[in-house]
């Protein structure tokens, strides 16, 4: 049975103790998921690609962690271009 797009995403974010803190970062990357949408309300997904080595998949995994977890996100949430946010039919 093949994964849901939701479960091939959550496959890149992580938390660890010993690593920022707990929080939910990229794995293999010292950038949180916080950061990633920090970078999203002022970069574009190619801006950040290049500046920060990420591939679309990890940014994107960043994004779909925090509509999971809204409360923690919500204020950064806001702040994203619309277009990131709605789902393509």
């Amino acid at each position: 049975m093949k994964d849901s797009i939701g479960d091939s995403l959550m496959k890149y974010i992580v938390s660890t103790p010993d690593t920022l803190g707990g929080e939910p970062r990229i794995d293999g990357h010292r950038i949180s998921v916080r950061n990633v949408l920090g970078y999203l309300s002022c970069m574009t997904v190619d801006e950040i690609q290049e500046d920060f080595c990420l591939s679309v998949e990890e940014i994107y995994a960043a994004l779909f962690y925090a509509k999971l977890n809204p409360k923690g996100y919500k204020r950064l949430l806001k702040r994203i271009p619309m277009a990131l946010l709605v789902e393509e039919e």
